[in-house]
């Protein structure tokens, strides 16, 4: 009885093995997209998005009224957090921001009268806001729109619960806002407050606010984003149909055909699965 009983939880732990190596894999995949890939693509949509912005900044033409999630807006530069020129887009969703920075849709466009409030991530897809606590009264932030260039000084920082600061009316400010805490647990939101200390206005600048948006709850801090759901769930299949993809090679073809054949594309779909599973997160993480 004993040896048949050792028998069968063996029988058990071998026909589980496969699917736990499976699932490490994959585990260990969507760690290193965390901490390396998301990154890389962070770092490539930047260079795309730097591109659109020097374009509209050297030739600014039309003020749009409605600006699309994902427009470039402005780029942003401070020296203490090794931000040189970095893009913000329209948008504080967490596929905004997958981007690097984003511009919350319910305030002024930067250098406008009134406050602009910028999201950006702790630790992945490039974290450009990892060191904002490390700011202080007196860092000076610059900001390069269509409208001319601002420079921006610091009064502080703070976190949830604490008072707002004080702001007279016609102020042209800036919030930065991010994650503080463990960098895949964040436990509170962290700001960045900065005042309007120079100007440089290009020719036809609008330098009042146009008609603000109202913003959905998957653009407020630390919200996460409910569409990416049903991008998961695509890429799930899509994943499921690589994989009997890559069977049936293999039955057809051979082992070394069915890898050569079927591993781009099987990374293709992680990439995008992991992509789609970190949207449902804090949009600062």
């Amino acid at each position: 009885m004993p040896g048949s009983r050792k028998a069968a939880v063996r029988a058990v732990a071998r026909s589980l093995t496969p699917a736990l190596l499976r699932i490490s894999v994959g585990a260990l995949g969507l760690v290193v997209f965390a901490v390396g890939l998301s990154w890389v693509q962070a770092h490539r949509e930047q260079a795309v998005l730097d591109d659109a912005i020097s374009a509209e900044i050297a030739d600014p033409g039309a003020v749009l009224e409605s600006i699309p999630a994902g427009t470039p807006l402005a780029k942003l530069t401070i020296g203490e957090l090794g931000l040189d020129g970095a893009v913000v887009v329209q948008g504080t969703t967490s596929a905004d921001l997958d981007s690097g920075l984003g511009h919350r849709r319910d305030s002024v466009l930067p250098g406008q009268t009134g406050v602009s409030v910028l999201y950006g991530r702790q630790s992945m897809f490039g974290a450009p806001f990892a060191d904002l606590a490390g700011l202080s009264a007196g860092d000076e932030i610059g900001v390069v729109t269509p409208d001319g260039s601002f420079t921006f000084t610091v009064d502080g920082v703070r976190r949830d619960g604490d008072p707002l600061p004080a702001r007279a009316e016609g102020d042209t400010a800036l919030v930065l806002v991010s994650a503080e805490g463990n960098p895949f647990r964040p436990t509170k939101s962290i700001y960045v407050d900065a005042t309007l200390t120079d100007r440089e206005l290009a020719a036809g600048a609008v330098t009042e606010a146009a008609s603000l948006e109202a913003v959905g709850a998957d653009e407020t801090a630390m919200a996460a984003d409910p569409g990416g759901w049903f991008t998961l769930v695509l890429w799930l299949q899509a994943l499921v149909v690589a994989l009997v993809a890559m069977s049936w090679t293999r039955h057809r073809l051979g082992r070394r055909e069915a890898l050569i054949m079927g591993l781009p594309a099987l990374a293709a779909v992680m990439w995008n699965l992991y992509e789609a599973a970190f949207r449902l997160l804090p949009n600062l993480l």
